[in-house]
Parts: C-alpha cells; sequence; structure tokens
C-alpha cells in the first residue's frame, strides 16, 4: 500500500514527459506494479490501490520501457501482473467492476497490443457467469438514439413492435457487449454458464429483429458461439440435461435457432447455428423434433445447393448428430407422444425434403450426400421410403409439368437411375433394396401402405381416406393424387425394380455369394416370389375385368412387367436353392400360387442342360408327391373353379413330364409308379377336355424318357390309349385335344416300337383311319396332325420287323375291308410299301410267299366287293402301287415266280371268264355291275398283255405260253360284253394292239401262221361286228410283220376273197381297204389271187 502514492506520481509524472516516462521511471513503475500477486491481492479492495490499478489500465498511450528494452505502456503491464491474481478471491463487485474496465478498454483501444493483452487476460482468469450476464444484459436492454416521446407515442409502441434501428449498433452499450461475447465465445474458465442462456437468446432474438440482417451477421455469429460454449459446458456429450439442477427446457429456444438459419444467407451464420442444433438436439430432442423440418426445409432449399466442401460438411454433420438423437429419443421414453408410425414419418418428410432437390444437388455430390443420409437414417428403416419419395417425385413432376428450372421430362428418369447407383454402392444395400422394394411393390403398394385407386367412386374415396396408413399421407397422398398418377406410380416401381434385379452388380454380387450366404438368403426368395405371384393374380383379374375399359391397356403392361420381374428373380435364384423354394411354395393354400409355382420350376427345368450331374435328384423327388397329389384331383374338383384346377393340373403333368425327361432315365422306378395312376385314369376316363390331352402326352414322354423301363405298363397305357383314338375319331374338325392323342402316339411308337406287337394292329386301324381322314384336307390346322400321323406311319414301316408288320398289315386290312373303312386302306398299303425299302434282302425271300398270298387275296377285291366302281378303283389302285413297291425291290430270280403265278391268275381262266362268247355266267357274276367289272378286268388284262409284249426282249412267250394265251385272246374279238359299242370300243383300243405286239413276241412262223388262221376264223364269224374286228386285226399283224406276212397270203386270200363279196356293205369295204394295205405292206399286187 506504501507504494501505491509513488505508482500514482510516476503516472502523473508521465503526462509531463510527453507520455515517455525514462529507464527510471519504467523501473519504478513496473516494480510497484509487479507487488500486484496473489498475496497482495487484498489491497485492490482499498481504493487507491484501486485508483492506481484503474490509471495504469486506462494508460495505454505511455511509453514504459521493459528489461530488454522494448517499449510497452502501463495498461500492458498492469495487465500482464493482473493474470497472477487470483480473480474468483475478490469480492464480485470488485470483479464486476475489472471486468467492465476491461471491455471499455478492450471495446475503446486502437493498439492490437492492449487488445491483446485483454484477451490474453479474459481467457485466462476463472470468471463467474453472473458478471457476464451483467455486461450482457446492459447489451440486450439498450435502445437506439431515436426520441420517444410520451403519450400517443408510447401507446403506439406498446401496440406496434418497431424494429430496432441501425444506430443502436453504434451505441457504446453495445459495443462493449460485442466485446463481451468475444472473450466468452470459446472461454473456458467460466463458471454458472446456465445464468448466461436466457440473456443470450433475448440477445439473438433482439439482433433478428433489425431489418437489415447483413450489420448483425457478426454479432450472432458470437451469441451462436456463446451459447454453444454454454451448451457444451451444461452437457459435453450432448446428453438430456436435468432441468431441476441446471436450467429448464424452455430456456432453450430452438425456433428462434432456427429462425436464424432461414433468415440469413451467411454461411458462416449457418454453420454457427447447425453447431448449436446439433449439440442441443442431444439435450432437448423434443424441441429439436418439433422444429426439425424448418431446418431439413431450409437445407433442401438453400445449403444442399452449394457446391463447396463446407456444405456438404456442415449437411454431414447435422445429419450424424440430429438424426440419431431423433430415433434414439422414439426408442425410449423421453418422447412420449412419437410412435414408431410418427417417427417413420418425420424420416419420411426428412427424406422428402432430399427427393425433391435430388436433380438440383450437383451431381458430384448426390452419391456422398444420400449415402450419409441413409447411413444415418438407417437402411432397413428408410431404403423403402426412399424409393417411394423418389418415385412419388417423378411422377408429379411428370404428370403437372413442376419440373426445375433449367430441367426437361427427358431428365426425370435420372432420380430412379440415381436410385439405382445408390443401391449399387454396398452389397447390403442391393439385397436390403431388393426386399424393401419387392415388399413395397407387392404388400405396401397394394394392401397396407398404399390403396390401389381402381375406380374414381365417392363411396372408395371415402373408404380410402377412413383405412389409409399414416406414412401414405408423406408417401403418396391419395386425395392429392389422380387414379392415374397412382397407376404412374405403381408403373414406375415396377420399372425400378425390373432394372434393380438385372443391375449388373447385384446379378454379380449374388453369384459371388457363399454357400451359407446364398442359404441365408432362401426366406428372401421365397418371400419375394410368394408375393409376386399373388401380385400377378390379383393383376391377372384386373386384366380380365377392365378388358374393355380405357384402362386395360395399363394392366396388360403391368402384368407383362410383373411377369418379367418374376422371370428375373427365377433367373437369380441359384440352381440348388430353386427346388427347395418351389417345395415350400408348393404348400401355399391359393391354388395361383401354386400353379406360378409350378410354372417358375417349369422354367428352371426347361432351361437345363444336365438336371442330373448338378443337383441332389431327392430333392427333385420330394416334389412328386405334391405333384402327384394334383394330378389326383382330376375328376373330383369343384365345379365352380374347374378352370382353375385345370390349369393347375395341366401345369402339374408338365412338371411331371420335365423331371422325367431328365431323371426318368437313372431313376425310372420313381415315376414308373406316377404312369400307373396316370394310365389308370385314362382307362376309367376320369380326364377329359385339355387335361386329357396333357395327361396323354405327359405319359408319352415319360415313355420317352424311361425307355424299356416302362415296358411293364404298356399293357395299361396302350389299349387307354387306342380307345382314346377310337373315342375322337368321330370329330368332324381337328382338335388340340386330337393333335396331343397323336403326338402321343407317336412318341410311344417312336420309342416302344419293337414293344408293341400285341397292340400294332390296332394302332395302325387306328392312325390309317386318321390318315384317310385328313389326307386332302387344305385346312392349315390340319397340316400339323397330318404331319404327325405321316411320321407315324413312317416310324412304323421302317422300325417294325416284317414279322410283325406284315401279319399286322393283313389282319387291318381284313378289319378294314369288313368295316367298310376303304379309305384308310391306301395309307396301310403305304405302310406296307414303305416296309419293303426298310427289309433285308433275305427278308424279303423269307416272306415272299406271304406277301404272294396276301397281294392275291387283296387283289380279289373287286371280284368279293359290292362298292362302286371308283372305290373299287382306289382300293385297287392302292393294291397294286404296294405290288409295284414289292416287285421293284426284288431280284429277277425272286420275281419270276411271282410273275408266273400273277399270270397264270390274270391270264389262264379270267379271258375266258369274262367272254360272252364262251361263257353264260361271267367271273363277278350276272347283273350291270358284274358286267362293268369284267369290261374293266379285260381292258386291264389286255393292257397288260399288251405291255408284256412289247417289251419283251428275251424270248419271254415261248411256244408253251403261245398255246395258253393266243385262243383266248383272239377269242376276245367275238367277245360281246358291254354290246356291239364295247366289242367294237374294246376291239379298236385294247385287243387288235394286244394281238399285234403278240405276233411280234412270238418271231416263229410256225406260231405266226397259227395265230393267222385263228384271225382268218373270225373273219368268217356271223356277227359282222366280229368280221369287221377280225379284218382290222389281220392288217395290224400284217403291219407289224411286214415282209413276214408274205408266207401266210396264200391261205389269207380266200378268206379276204369271201370278205369281198360279204353281204355286210362296211364288211366289204374294211376287206378292201386291208387288201390295199397289205399290197403296200408287201408291195406287190394281189389283184392276181382274186
Amino acid at each position: 500500500m506504501n507504494l501505491v502514492p509513488l505508482g500514482l506520481r510516476v503516472l502523473s509524472i508521465s503526462q509531463q514527459m510527453d507520455r515517455e516516462l525514462d529507464v527510471n521511471h519504467s523501473i519504478i513503475l513496473r516494480n510497484v506494479l509487479g507487488k500486484l500477486e496473489q498475496t497482495t491481492s487484498d489491497c485492490l479492495k482499498h481504493d487507491k490501490c484501486w485508483e492506481l490499478v484503474e490509471s495504469a489500465l486506462k494508460d495505454s498511450h505511455t511509453v514504459v520501457w521493459a528489461d530488454n528494452g522494448t517499449p510497452t505502456c502501463p495498461a500492458i503491464v498492469t495487465l500482464t501482473q493482473l493474470s497472477q491474481v487470483p480473480l474468483e478471491h475478490l469480492p464480485s463487485k470488485l470483479q464486476q467492476k475489472l471486468v467492465t474496465l476491461l471491455i471499455e478498454i478492450s471495446t475503446d483501444t486502437d493498439l492490437a497490443d492492449v487488445l491483446s493483452a485483454c484477451r490474453h487476460f479474459m481467457k485466462k482468469i476463472f470468471l463467474d457467469a453472473s458478471i457476464v450476464v451483467e455486461e450482457l444484459t446492459k447489451m440486450r436492454d439498450v435502445q437506439g438514439n431515436e426520441i420517444t416521446p410520451t403519450g400517443r407515442s408510447k401507446r403506439l409502441r406498446r401496440s406496434v413492435n418497431l424494429a430496432p434501428s441501425l444506430s443502436l449498433l453504434q451505441s457504446p452499450t453495445w459495443k462493449r457487449g460485442v466485446t463481451m461475447l468475444e472473450f466468452v465465445q470459446n472461454k473456458k474458465k467460466l463458471n454458472s454458464v446456465h445464468l448466461m442462456l436466457p440473456v443470450l437468446f433475448d440477445i439473438l432474438k433482439k439482433s433478428l429483429e433489425f431489418e437489415t440482417q447483413a450489420p448483425v451477421e457478426y454479432t450472432k455469429q458470437l451469441v451462436l458461439s456463446s451459447i454453444l460454449n454454454c451448451c457444451q459446458k451444461l452437457s459435453p456429450e450432448g446428453e438430456p440435461i436435468d432441468s431441476d439442477l441446471f436450467v429448464p427446457e424452455r430456456t432453450f429456444n430452438v425456433e428462434l435457432i432456427v429462425h436464424c438459419i432461414r433468415a440469413t444467407q451467411n454461411p458462416q451464420t449457418h454453420h454457427h447455428a447447425l453447431l448449436v442444433l446439433a449439440h442441443l438436439a442431444g439435450m432437448i430432442p423434443e424441441q429439436v423434433l418439433h422444429n426439425m423440418m424448418s431446418i431439413f426445409t431450409f437445407m433442401g432449399y438453400s445449403v444442399l445447393r452449394h457446391d463447396d466442401a463446407f456444405s456438404f460438411q456442415v449437411i454431414s454433420k447435422i445429419m450424424e448428430t440430429i438424426i440419431p438423437v431423433l430415433i434414439k429419443a422414439s426408442q425410449s421414453d423421453k418422447i412420449s407422444s412419437v410412435g414408431d408410425h410418427e417417427l417413420t414419418c418425420t424420416i419420411a418428410r426428412v427424406l422428402s425434403v432430399f427427393t425433391v432437390a435430388l436433380l438440383d444437388i450437383p451431381e458430384h455430390r448426390r452419391l456422398p450426400l444420400f449415402y450419409k443420409l441413409l447411413s444415418t437414417v438407417d437402411p432397413d428403416r428408410s431404403l423403402w421410403l426412399l424409393l417411394c419419395l423418389v418415385v412419388e417425385s417423378h411422377v408429379s413432376c411428370w404428370a403437372e409439368g413442376d419440373l426445375p428450372k433449367g430441367h426437361s421430362k427427358d431428365e426425370t428418369p435420372k432420380r430412379l437411375e440415381f436410385c439405382l447407383s445408390l443401391a449399387a454402392i454396398r452389397y447390403y444395400w442391393l439385397n436390403l433394396y431388393w426386399r424393401q422394394t419387392s415388399s413395397l411393390f407387392c404388400s405396401k403398394l397394394g394392401e397396407g401402405t398404399l390403396l390401389p385407386v381402381l375406380r374414381q367412386t365417392s363411396w372408395e374415396a371415402q373408404q380410402m381416406k377412413k383405412n389409409s396408413h399414416p406414412v401414405s399421407e408423406v408417401l403418396f397422398n391419395i386425395e392429392k393424387h389422380t387414379a392415374k398418377q397412382l397407376r404412374h406410380f405403381k408403373y414406375t416401381l415396377t420399372s425400378f425394380l425390373s432394372s434393380l434385379l438385372s443391375l449388373p452388380a447385384l446379378v454379380n454380387q449374388i453369384a459371388a455369394l457363399s454357400d451359407v450366404d446364398t442359404h441365408l438368403m432362401e426366406p428372401l426368395y421365397i418371400s419375394m416370389i410368394e408375393l409376386m405371384l399373388k401380385f400377378i393374380s390379383r393383376v391377372s383379374r384386373e386384366v380380365g375385368r377392365n378388358a374393355n375399359q380405357p384402362s386395360a391397356k395399363y394392366w396388360k403392361i403391368m402384368l407383362n412387367q410383373s411377369c418379367d420381374i418374376l422371370d428375373k428373380v427365377n433367373c437369380l435364384l441359384p440352381g440348388d436353392m430353386v427346388i427347395p423354394v418351389v417345395r415350400r411354395l408348393l404348400d401355399n393354400k391359393l391354388s395361383t400360387v401354386r400353379r406360378k409355382t409350378m410354372e417358375l420350376l417349369n422354367n428352371h427345368l426347361q432351361h437345363q442342360a444336365d438336371l442330373s450331374s448338378k443337383c441332389d435328384p431327392e430333392s427333385y423327388f420330394n416334389l412328386l408327391p405334391p405333384l402327384m397329389a394334383v394330378v389326383g384331383s382330376i375328376g373330383a374338383g369343384d365345379k365352380g373353379q374347374e378352370g382353375e384346377l385345370e390349369l393347375n393340373q395341366q401345369t402339374a403333368l408338365l412338371s411331371l413330364k420335365l423331371m422325367a425327361r431328365f431323371l426318368g432315365l437313372e431313376h425310372p422306378t420313381r415315376f414308373q409308379e406316377c404312369v400307373d395312376v396316370m394310365a389308370k385314369m385314362l382307362k376309367n376316363n376320369v380326364p377329359q377336355g385339355n387335361v386329357l390331352a396333357s395327361m396323354v402326352l405327359c405319359i408319352a414322354d415319360m415313355t420317352t424318357s424311361l425307355k424299356a423301363n416302362i415296358i411293364v405298363s404298356i399293357p395299361l397305357i396302350m389299349p387307354a390309349l387306342i380307345n382314346i383314338l377310337r373315342k375322337y375319331q368321330t370329330l368332324e374338325s381337328p382338335s388340340l385335344m386330337m393333335l396331343s392323342i397323336i403326338t402321343a402316339v407317336h412318341k410311344i411308337v417312336e420309342n416302344l416300337t419293337k414293344f408293341l406287337s400285341p397292340y400294332i394292329h390296332n394302332v395302325l386301324r387306328e392312325i390309317c383311319t386318321l390318315s384317310a381322314k385328313w389326307v386332302n384336307d387344305t385346312d392349315p390346322k390340319i397340316a400339323p396332325i397330318v404331319h404327325k400321323l405321316q411320321l407315324t406311319r413312317e416310324k412304323i414301316s421302317t422300325s417294325l420287323s416284317p414279322r410283325v408288320l406284315v401279319p399286322a398289315v393283313s389282319t387291318c386290312f381284313t378289319q378294314l375291308l369288313r368295316n367298310g373303312q376303304h379309305a384308310a386302306i391306301g395309307p396301310l398299303l403305304h405302310i406296307l410299301s414303305d416296309s419293303f425299302t426298310a427289309m433285308s434282302p433275305e427278308e424279303r425271300v423269307h416272306h415272299q410267299p406271304y406277301l404272294i398270298t396276301f397281294f392275291l387275296e387283296a387283289l380279289q377285291f373287286r371280284t368279293d366287293s359290292s362298292e362302286g366302281l371308283e372305290a373299287v378303283a382306289l382300293v385297287e389302285g392302292h393294291i397294286v402301287d404296294a405290288l409295284v413297291a414289292l416287285v421293284l425291290k426284288l431280284s429277277e430270280s425272286s420275281f419270276r415266280p411271282l410273275y408266273f403265278k400273277l399270270f397264270h391268275w390274270a391270264t389262264s381262266r379270267l379271258l375266258d371268264a369274262n367272254n360272252l362268247a364262251k361263257t353264260d355266267t361271267l367271273y363277278f357274276g350276272s347283273g350291270k355291275l358284274a358286267k362293268t367289272k369284267a369290261n374293266l378286268l379285260l381292258q386291264q388284262i389286255l393292257k397288260t398283255l399288251h405291255g408284256v409284249f412289247m417289251y419283251d426282249r428275251q424270248k419271254f412267250i415261248n411256244k408253251e405260253r403261245f398255246d395258253v394265251l393266243m385262243q383266248p385272246i383272239v377269242d376276245q374279238l367275238e367277245n360281246t360284253l358291254g354290246g356291239v359299242e364295247g366289242l367294237q370300243s374294246r376291239a379298236s383300243s385294247f385287243v387288235q394292239p394286244c394281238i399285234a405286239e403278240f405276233a411280234v413276241a412270238i418271231a416263229d412262223d410256225a406260231l405266226w401262221k397259227d395265230l393267222n388262221y385263228q384271225i382268218l376264223l373270225k373273219t368268217s364269224h356271223n356277227m359282222p361286228e366280229v368280221r369287221l374286228a377280225a379284218l382290222q386285226t389281220l392288217c395290224e399283224v400284217a403291219h407289224k410283220l411286214g415282209e413276214d406276212f408274205l408266207p401266210f397270203l396264200p391261205e389269207t386270200v380266200p378268206f379276204l376273197a369271201e370278205r369281198l363279196e360279204d353281204e355286210e356293205e362296211e364288211v366289204e369295204k374294211e376287206a378292201k381297204r386291208v387288201v390295199q394295205e397289205l399290197e403296200e405292206v408287201l408291195g406287190e399286187s394281189l389283184q392276181k389271187y382274186f
């Protein structure tokens, strides 16, 4: 205390020395002030000592020399020394005076060293918040320099909240408050900080009341930093605070901080405000929750659009802090009013802020930002929400044309492309996206979260509003969207899911899964397939219901898209997981799901190249019981559900067929039981219609797969199949049923030809009957049936042993004749003809006697049949064609006995048997039809003989054959069968050419003489027509023999002379013509002989 006066004198001397103390005075002043320390701090309570300190602190212009010779000032020396004094030991009033003094000095000084010393002092000392509050209260309550008169103006101030004047910012009190804020914004040694919060929020509120915010941005930043500093001291870890011990939650005006964010464009102010909110989210989550949407709305319309790292860091910070705290709070008792649905709605609203601004966010920041957002929000809860919101935004922009500036409708699909890119970031997200999208598409979209708007009726609109889910109002509000927009919403979801399932990243990652991970995904596959099958069923019903409506095209597209999704899921399904999934789905109660499951199985089986080497057969055999249960329901279903049941039964039969195709050969016993069950059902006529066709095809295909293993079942299969063929022969037009049955027969014949001996004649009969029925039909629908019948006939003809085929053909031929099914004989004999090609020479020789006997009996058809000539000719034509096919395959040595036998059968008695000049009873009996048959037979015999004679180059006609043939042939000149006209026609067309060629084939003078004499005898016949025919024949023979006829002239002339005097003028003229012809042939005149 004794040194205080000395110090005051030195300070007063400085004014006389032009504000610069010499070295000695500087040492004195430093030593006096240096006595201020912890042990002498009580001296400050005395006025003189305080006066010295106050004077020294205010003196920042006097130069004081330090020990090292550098200049300083009394204020810096005093502050340096006071920093060693524990301020908390001083009375509060003295502390207040000192802090106030320092605030004034810091505010008024223009010396950087003094200001730095003040800041260092304020940072180092322990400060009670009550002192700060005292100063800040002055700042809060300060008024501007405007004049506020009493009376009416005062009443006006009460009624109207006028904005503060900018002149307020220049007031000393406001400036000192700003200085205080600068000191405490980051101060660590600060006690009772909860006292500062009310006044800080008041100052922030007052700062926001200025019309122009730019001048108070710095003040707001200081206030926000101070609030954050206080909050960090109250709750360093961001945990909820105890209002009884510190400060009630109502002190924290979160809405004011949010308003501070929205009222400025200054990024530093945004930064400070967001940091405060991030910390408050842990301390007072309820208030932050109620104001959160304002925060995120601001982010969506401002911060998100900033392309800088700082904005991204701010957004990341707020997401990392606020959102997890809100989720945690919803799971505790802290926020009792927020349930799970409300939290989901809140998250959806947060996500909507980002999805609305999606296309405006810089492209290179979209993925990092949304990845951070979803990782923070929890993908399990939010992925499907994000997808819905993106699709809803897409639909709304497309329908309303409400696109962001600079964007067009062509750019809107970028939203969905972004979702795919986001999903591809992580494997877990891919699977989560897949699961949630499918669940949303099949379940939430259809029934729970989003109600389908299929028809616009007032009653349904009320029901939808009544039953709507809380989340649906956020995701897709039905009241704000039209039915068309909802349909677009669904269509977009299907398109997205289809694209997701074909995403290369998803396909590659699923393909790379380990066996354990693949097994863990089995429930996901089952769930998705089941949901898709149900959805497809619903869409199918809508397709039928809206067939004639404007929305028909939409539902068809939806059905195609849904089926495409199901196909892609099936493709993603690992091969060894398909069967367990199918087995579980076959137990589903819905018949539609079971059918679609079987279709999925069929699709899988059809794309397997070698199933037996890639799977465990037992897993497939586990499917047989449920499949056979479906087959066993044939004929026992409810008539009201016949259509649905038939589809299921047909699909089950197809599944059995495909399974047998891959596993039947190695495991025949497993399928033999199935074949026997189905064969018994066919025998009992249980299946009908399309089910019958499917069952027949299934059995036939199993015979292909099981091959010889199915022989034991042939006695059950073939009789039933033959009965079905016979039953459906009466169909007037071809049908799918008939095609299926014929296809089945073809497959069985193709694979089991050698084991069908007991049934082959029945099969031949039915196949030939059907072939004859549709052989000439030009209907394109019949072409497949005709083709299958042809293949079946070819297989029988080429694969069946002759020892089986020939008797079967003979038996079938007899049955067809007996039943009058003459048209079927053509296909039957065609089978026999084709078989000759497949026979070996040894087989043909071995079976030749039987074949000769068969053909001779067959040729008796004309004799025994009472059918019309056209029918007879048609049958005989087929018989002859078959006989010719056999003859062409025979060697000369084999053909000779056959020919002799046929020749003898055809000529030895047939010529005379059909000659009315020699018999009264014709070969075919009496009557007009018998005469017609005889006439035709004669023509064919004469044509045959004519051909034989014409092409005889090896002396086939010897004397023995001449003796057999000559007289019957020449006697045909007097055969009056068919009357005179028949005689003349037959003689000119058949008999005369035949006799002429016969004469050429003889090549023997003695035989010629006999032949000529017999012809000459016919010229003396009592019938002029016979005489005329004989003369013409004589002329033809002379022409053929030429000069060789000259030796026979002597015996010929008498007969000609007689005819030259014939009583019939026509005969006489013909005789003269013959004489002239002979003269030309022989080259000499015959008049000397007459």
